[in-house]
This record gives structure tokens, sequence and C-alpha cells, in this order.
């Protein structure tokens, strides 16, 4: 194979992704794909060929020796599902800012945030490439402080928690940025400075540097050597941050990216690593096809030694008391049965027309009250009459029963021994009945606190606060005239 072809070598879209990796025995397959594309090579001895065993594991034809697709990965001894697994570096892959552990443990249902962000960190571990190619042409090299400030501290070279960092960007040619390499150095001494550009730029290049003493033996090492004083800049009226222009373009968007991506809670330890990260998206920020980054991601990630959870670790930390248990362990597969349209079943569907009379909003809901008819026996005061008026057609402003959603209500029903009485319509889940009337009357029936399963009082207020039974509701001044 010459170059990747996408849809054939990798996933073009995120469709294409569910659809080629549904399961852990096709991610498996593909992990050993990209591990021995021309046929199983052992590993001990190198040997070409051998016999796949029951339990998944293949034996060596030459030494015997057996060994696994996962063995020797970065996936070695790893208990999290492989779709788990490639579902984390599409994620990490395809999204232009990066993801930090907590959205990964959000996502794919991680029990704990330390395997989301053992899981990141080990990604990271491979993001280097073994023997890959040092920058060339014409290079600006500088150094700067990765960290907030602190207090009591002046000055851009003041130690304390910042972490140096070297930067070297190539320059594209007739303008533009290609590509760029960032570490961690110990000091700004040429002890330091001399190493780094050795290891990131190609002997023979041209190398921008401002006229810090630590960059005087360039020359020795091999590189044609240009220096750009600041303070002779700033003398002349010019402004000393355009002298390196695209060094400091690629330090601010890192240190964007940090306070973005991870809130600037990235601990020294750990800073290469993310450097790292930073690095390989910068360097492919003009892929045309996200799926080609993550094919590199699964490729540089078969090819990697296992990565421990002890070595990325910075310092064993005493605890003083056990940590929390949050999560359910292991994460679960993405390997799952199809789901029948849980949104269509019986239990989620409403068995009731939607009708509201106003606005509801928590925790209550009112429900509209239709004026029943008087009874026979009852008189309609005068003040009722005037109540019945001012309140007829201003839902929201009655006085009525004021009851808690719960449940789901049946369909609407009449009790069949009356035909009067108020009734209670349907809103957002509240059940229908019917209040009985005086006791004694023919008509009177079963109310809501008879129905099965629910109770409901209904009573009013009089004009001095007291309690009044059979208060239900204003009545009509049109009826019973």
């Amino acid at each position: 194979m010459d170059y990747p072809r996408a849809g054939a070598h990798y996933p073009r879209s995120t469709g294409e992704f569910l659809a080629w990796f549904g399961t852990d025995e096709d991610c498996l397959d593909y992990l050993e794909w990209l591990r021995w594309p021309g046929g199983f090579a052992c590993p001990h001895c190198g040997n070409a060929g051998g016999w796949r065993l029951a339990d998944g594991r293949v034996e060596c034809g030459d030494c015997s020796r057996r060994t696994s697709v996962t063995a020797g990965t970065i996936f070695d001894k790893t208990r999290t599902p492989l779709t788990v697994w490639f579902h984390a570096c599409w994620l990490f892959a395809t999204a232009k800012d990066g993801i930090s552990a907590q959205y990964l443990q959000r996502a794919l249902e991680i029990g704990s945030y330390q395997t989301a962000w053992a899981m990141l960190h080990r990604l990271r571990s491979a993001l280097v490439r073994p023997g890959r190619g040092r920058l060339a042409g014409t290079v600006e090299v500088d150094e700067t402080f990765i960290g907030g400030e602190e207090h009591g501290l002046r000055g851009g070279r003041q130690p304390g928690k910042k972490v140096l960092t070297g930067i070297a960007v190539e320059i594209g040619e007739p303008k533009g940025i290609g590509r760029c390499r960032m570490a961690v150095l110990a000091d700004a001494s040429g002890a330091s400075l001399g190493p780094f550009v050795a290891g990131s730029v190609e002997p023979g290049s041209r190398v921008i540097t401002d006229g810090w003493v630590g960059y005087n033996g360039l020359a020795a090492l091999g590189y044609a050597h240009e220096r750009r004083n600041q303070k002779a800049a700033a003398r002349r009226g010019q402004d000393p941050g355009e002298l390196l222009p695209a060094v400091h373009r690629v330090s601010s968007l890192c240190k964007r990216w940090l306070l973005g991506t991870h809130q600037g809670r990235v601990e020294p330890a750990h800073l290469q690593a993310y450097l790292n990260e930073f690095a390989f998206r910068f360097n492919r920020r003009h892929s045309r096809s996200r799926g080609m980054v993550f094919y590199r991601v699964l490729e540089l990630a078969a090819g990697h030694d296992p990565v421990r959870y002890d070595d990325i670790r910075a310092t064993r930390k005493p605890r003083s008391k056990p940590p929390q248990q949050r999560g359910t362990g292991h994460p679960p597969s993405l390997d799952r049965p199809a789901a029948a349209r849980p949104w269509r079943t019986a239990e989620m569907q409403l068995q009731f027309p939607l009708r509201l009379s106003g606005y509801p909003g928590p925790p209550f809901i009112t429900a509209a009250i239709r004026p029943p008819a008087p009874f026979p026996h009852t008189p309609v005061s005068t003040s009722r009459q005037r109540a019945a008026s001012h309140l007829q057609g201003k839902a929201w402003r009655t006085r009525g029963v004021r009851v808690r959603a719960a449940g789901r209500a049946p369909p609407r029903a009449r009790h069949p021994d009356r035909d009067t009485g108020p009734e209670l319509l349907e809103a957002g889940g509240l059940r229908a009945g019917l209040v009985p009337g005086p006791p004694g009357h023919p008509q009177a029936g079963p109310g809501l606190q008879d129905l099965p399963g629910h109770r409901v009082p209904v009573q009013g207020r009089g004009r001095r606060g007291a309690r009044r039974e059979g208060a239900h509701a204003p009545r009509d001044p049109g009826q019973g005239r």
C-alpha cells in the first residue's frame, strides 16, 4: 500500500465510521490489518506465518510463541472494549480543538475520570512518530513561558510555576507557516537550546532567533544563524513582536488552546504530552479528511509500546481517604443490539390529546374549569354571578382547583349516572373526573376522590376565607334563571 485511500483504508465520515466499527470484532480485525498489513509477522523472531488459536491469539510457526493483536501496543491488557477505544480515537482525531477527559467520560459512559484521562494520555504518548523528519528551510526559533501570572513575580524569565518551552516554526515560501516543534526546556542556556534546535531543525537550514546569548552556538552546529535584536528594533521605532511573527503566533495559539479545551489545568509534568498533541494537530490542520487523521492516530497507537498507568502518572500522592466510586466500573461496550425504537413504545406515548386552557408553569398547573349547571334546589347568589362573569374568559386567573401534575391521564369519560357538574380538562397529565353533587341528590355520582389511584380534594373558600363544602367553582350566571 503506497498511500491510504479514503473509503477503503479509513472512513471518510462519521456515518462510515459507525458502519465500519459497529462490533468489537470489526475493531479487532481493523487493528490486526493496521499492525500486520502483509500478514502475521511474529514480534519475537520476525517469522512470517502462524496459526490462529481458538482464544483469538496467534501462534508463530517458527518459535511457537503466542501473541495477540493488542499485545505490544497501547491497547495491551486493556479492559476497555475496543469499540470504546475506537470512538475515543475518532473523537480525538476529528475534533478541531481536541477533547478533554471529562468530555470523553460523559460521551462514552466511562465510569471514572481516571480511565478517560489515562486513555487520552496513552494516545498522546503515541503521537510522536519515530524517525520523523526535522524542519528545513527557514525556521524561526524562540522560547516562551507557559503558565498564568503569579503573585510577586515580574518579567517573562522569572522562575516560578511557569514552564519554559522552546518553539521552532517552519516558514513557508513565499508566505505562510509550515510545521512546528515544541519541547519543554530546563532553562534558557545554550546547553538546553542547542540540543532542542539540533533535534528539531535539519542542519544547513536558516535559523532566525532573537538576540539572546543562548543561541550564540548555533553557527557551530552547522546552521545559518540570523539574529534579530528586539531592543535595537524598539530603538528604531519598530514593533519587536514583528521580528518573529510565526513563532509568536504559534505560541499564542498553543496558550489559547490550553486555556480553551483544558481550562488551563495542565500540570508541568504532563505539559510535554499536551505540546505533542498541539504540534500533531497543528501540522495536520490542512488535512482534507478527518478520517485520515484518525487513521494516523490508530497507526501510531498500533506501533507504539505499551503504556502503563504508572508510566503516565506524575507522582504518587498519598490519599487521606479512599476514592469515591463514581460510575459502574468499566465502560460498557458500544457493541450493542439494535434498539427497537424506544421513542415509539407504548409506555412513552400520551394516551390523550393535550389541550391546555392556559400556559402551565412549574411546579403547578392550573386546570380550567367549565362552569356547571346549578342543581334545582341550589339558589344562585348575585355575588356568585358577578364572580363568574368576572372570571369568565381569564383562565390564568381562575381561583379554582390547583393540582400537581402526576401520571398519565386516561381518556376523558363521564359517569353514566350523571350528566351535570364541573369537568376538569386534561392538562399535562391530569386525570379527568366529575365532582359529586349534594348528598341524596339523584344525579350524585363518584367524584375525583372516588377514582382509583387518585384523590383530589375539591373545596372552595367563602368571602371571609372560611371553607365551604360544595363550592367547587363559580357558576355560570346564564344558567338556572
